[in-house]
C-alpha cells in the first residue's frame, strides 16, 4: 500500500508549482510596450514569440523578410519588439508599425521611439514628403540617410523611420536615427563574433587616396591602401570600385576607438610562394621604378626584386623597359631579392652542378620541397617526391627538422630545364637514368613484336 502515489499530494504540487509560473508571468500590456522573447515557432504566416507572457506573442511575417523575401530569423533566435495591442487573448507584436497598427499607436510610436513604415512620396523643400499609413510626415533631407545621396534614391521607396517630433503642423521623422540605431545593434553583435585573423566579407563604401572602406553590415572597416594588392603603387581607382563585394582578413580590432583594420591582399595568393624564385633563375622583366641606389623590376605580379646601380654598368634603366634579369639572392623572410644583369644562358653553371655529387645548403623550406643554394651560386629544388615522407606525415614539418635551414646535405642534379635545377639524394640520379634506359628498351622491344627473355631486359640494371 506504500507504494501507491499520493495523488493529493501531485495534485497540490502541480497546482502551487502552476501559480508560481503564472506569477512571474505579465498578463497586461498596453499599446507601445518594448518586449524582448525567444521565437518558438515560425509559419507561413506569423513568428510566435515567448515573452514571458499567459500567451505567446505574435508578428507579421511580412515584417522580418530581407530584400530576397527571405526570413531574416530562426527558430530559438532572441527578437525585440513592441506590443501593437493585447486583444481576445492574442498579443500582437511588430517590429515596424503600419498600416492600421501605425493608426493605432501613433502618439505611442512617438513616445517610445517604435520604427514605423512610410513611403517617400515627394521632394519638398528641405526635404521630403513620407506617407505613413495615411499620416503625411515630413523628413529633412540631412534625417533621410547617414550620407544623403540624390533624391532620385528615396523617392518612390519604403522605409523604416523614427518619429522625432509631432506638432500642429504634422509629424516629423528621421531614417538616419533608425539606421543609426540597426548600426549600434550591429555593432554589438560584431563585437561579440569577429576575432583577428578572420575572413569577413563586405561591400566596399568609400574609396580614398589611403584605402578604402568595407561595409561589414553597419560597421565599416578599412583596408589601408599597403593591403590592398601584392603589387608596389596600386591606383585604386582602377583595382576596385564602390559596391564591389570583397573578402577581407582582420588584421586589428579596436572598438574604443571604433577602428577595424583590414587587408585584401592577405586573401589573395602569397606570389612569394611561387616555386620560379630561385637563385640562378633567369627572367625577362619589367622595370617598375628607378631610385638613387638602383632599380626596382617586377619579376612576377606582386614580386619585385632590386637591380643595385652597381650594376648598371653604363646603362640606365627606364620605367616599363624590359630588361633580362637574374636571381643572385632570395630572403624569403624580408621578401628581398637582389638581381643581376644576366650574361647570357647557364652553359658553365651546368657543367658545375651536373659533378656526380654535390653539397647543397637549405635556404628555404616549402610543403612541396627544399631549395638547395649550390657553389655557383645558384639553387635547386629538392622535391618532396625524392624524399622518404610518412604519407600521413606534414612535409613541412619533415623538412623543418630533417632538413633545418643552413644545414649541408649530399646530393645530385636529376634534371636542368630552362634554368630550373630538380636535385634528387646520391644514387637516384643512376637510378633514374637505368630506369629510363628499361622503359626505352621496353619501347624498341614492343614495336619489334619481340621481347626475348623478359630477365634480359633486366641485364645491368642496378636495383
Amino acid at each position: 500500500m506504500n507504494e501507491i502515489p499520493d495523488f493529493i499530494s501531485v495534485d497540490e504540487d502541480f497546482a502551487s508549482l502552476f501559480e508560481e509560473k503564472s506569477g512571474s508571468m505579465k498578463i497586461d500590456f498596453k499599446s507601445g510596450d518594448a518586449v524582448k522573447g525567444k521565437i518558438t515557432l515560425i509559419d507561413k504566416n506569423s513568428l510566435f514569440v515567448d515573452i514571458g507572457a499567459r500567451c505567446e506573442g505574435i508578428i507579421p511575417i511580412g515584417e522580418v523578410l530581407d530584400n530576397k523575401g527571405e526570413i531574416e530569423f530562426s527558430v530559438g533566435d532572441e527578437i525585440e519588439a513592441w506590443v501593437v495591442n493585447d486583444r481576445g487573448g492574442e498579443i500582437s507584436l511588430t517590429v515596424k508599425l503600419s498600416g492600421d497598427a501605425l493608426n493605432e499607436t501613433f502618439e505611442a510610436a512617438y513616445t517610445e521611439k517604435i520604427p514605423v513604415e512610410g513611403k517617400v512620396i515627394e521632394e519638398r523643400k528641405g526635404g521630403y514628403s513620407v506617407n505613413l499609413s495615411g499620416n503625411m510626415a515630413f523628413c529633412p533631407y540631412s534625417q533621410m540617410d547617414s550620407r544623403p545621396g540624390d533624391a532620385s534614391l528615396y523617392l518612390g521607396q519604403t522605409f523604416s523611420f523614427l518619429i522625432t517630433k509631432i506638432d500642429d503642423r504634422g509629424a516629423v521623422v528621421s531614417r538616419r536615427d533608425y539606421l543609426n540605431i540597426l548600426a549600434e545593434k550591429q555593432r554589438e553583435k560584431l563585437q561579440e563574433e569577429l576575432v583577428e585573423g578572420d575572413e569577413i566579407e563586405g561591400v566596399i563604401r568609400r574609396i580614398e587616396r589611403f584605402g578604402f572602406f568595407v561595409d561589414l553590415g553597419g560597421v565599416d572597416g578599412l583596408v589601408p591602401a599597403s593591403e590592398v594588392s601584392w603589387k608596389r603603387n596600386v591606383d585604386l581607382n582602377e583595382f576596385v570600385s564602390v559596391g564591389d563585394q570583397v573578402s577581407c582578413k582582420i588584421l586589428a580590432l579596436d572598438w574604443e576607438k571604433g577602428r577595424i583594420t583590414l587587408s585584401l591582399r592577405a586573401c589573395l595568393q602569397d606570389p612569394w610562394d611561387s616555386d620560379d624564385l630561385f637563385n640562378g633563375a633567369t627572367f625577362e622583366a619589367k622595370v617598375s621604378s628607378v631610385q638613387d641606389f638602383g632599380a626596382f623590376v617586377e619579376l612576377i605580379e606582386g614580386v619585385d626584386g632590386l637591380l643595385h646601380i652597381s650594376q648598371f654598368k653604363g646603362i640606365q634603366p627606364q620605367v616599363g623597359e624590359e630588361i633580362k634579369v637574374k636571381i643572385d639572392s632570395v630572403d624569403f623572410d624580408q621578401h628581398r631579392i637582389s638581381l643581376s644583369l644576366h650574361k647570357g644562358e647557364v652553359g658553365e653553371a651546368v657543367e658545375i652542378v651536373e659533378a656526380k655529387e654535390l653539397t647543397g645548403t637549405v635556404e628555404n623550406i616549402k610543403p612541396y620541397g627544399v631549395f638547395m643554394g649550390l657553389s655557383d651560386g645558384r639553387s635547386g629544388l629538392l622535391h618532396v617526391s625524392q624524399l622518404d615522407v610518412p604519407k600521413s606525415g606534414d612535409s613541412t614539418k619533415f623538412f623543418e627538422i630533417n632538413y633545418p635551414k643552413g644545414s649541408e646535405h649530399k646530393i645530385e642534379v636529376q634534371k636542368v630545364e630552362n634554368g630550373k635545377i630538380s636535385l634528387c639524394l646520391p644514387g637516384n640520379a643512376a637510378a633514374a637514368e637505368n630506369t629510363s634506359k628499361l622503359l626505352n628498351d621496353l619501347h624498341k622491344k614492343s614495336a619489334s613484336g619481340s621481347f626475348g627473355s623478359l630477365g634480359g631486359l633486366f641485364d645491368g640494371l642496378d636495383l
